[in-house]
């Protein structure tokens, strides 16, 4: 999907779509950041995690749900649980 605003072209995959392109069919440069986010997430926890859910999780401090299982007993609780938060800019 793309879409030009202000005369730029700005990209996301359908897979990643954000919710404005879903209900407007607009994308805006925020849809790319929403959109690599979205990727990060999946990347990080091994699985797909639709974005509102994990948001819950977020909200919740349920942080080590959102790693790849694979990581466990490799890293701290406490280095997993930085890693997750720092991603995403969430602060504590």
């Amino acid at each position: 999907m793309k879409n030009s605003h202000e005369g730029k072209i700005y990209r996301t995959n359908l897979a990643f779509a954000p919710p404005e392109y879903l209900r407007l069919g607009t994308v805006i440069p925020e849809s790319v950041t929403f959109s690599f986010g979205t990727l990060l997430l999946d990347l990080m926890s091994g699985r797909h995690i639709p974005p509102n859910h994990a948001l819950d999780l977020f909200q919740g401090k349920n942080y080590l749900v959102l790693m790849d299982s694979a990581l466990d007993g490799q890293f701290s609780d406490e280095y997993r649980t930085e890693l997750i938060i720092h991603s995403f800019m969430f602060e504590e």
